[in-house]
């Protein structure tokens, strides 16, 4: 995140902000694997703040979402609101 914020003054467009979704996934396929949707502010919340995002221990990725099709956004919506808009997560399937 705080490469993220260094970069940011270096180009001459916005390409993210706060409020851009981004997924942050961590340790796919073990039994304790998170895949969690929210903003890129709640990515960047310390966990312990009312909605920051604990992803874990590592490994960890984050992909900021740019342009999608209608049926990404479905999912991706259905992640976020899952949670009730303050960052949906979804655990590895049984």
């Amino acid at each position: 995140m705080h490469c993220l914020a260094a970069y940011r003054p270096l180009t001459h467009f916005a390409a993210y902000s706060p409020e851009t979704l981004c997924v942050g996934v961590a340790r796919i396929g073990q039994e304790d694997q998170r895949i969690v949707c929210a903003t890129l502010a709640q990515m960047a919340a310390p966990p312990g703040e009312p909605h920051g995002i604990d992803l874990g221990l590592p490994l960890h990725s984050l992909v900021i979402v740019g342009e999608t099709h209608p049926v990404e956004m479905e999912v991706l919506n259905g992640m976020y609101r899952w949670a009730g808009g303050g960052g949906g997560e979804s655990q590895k399937p049984a």
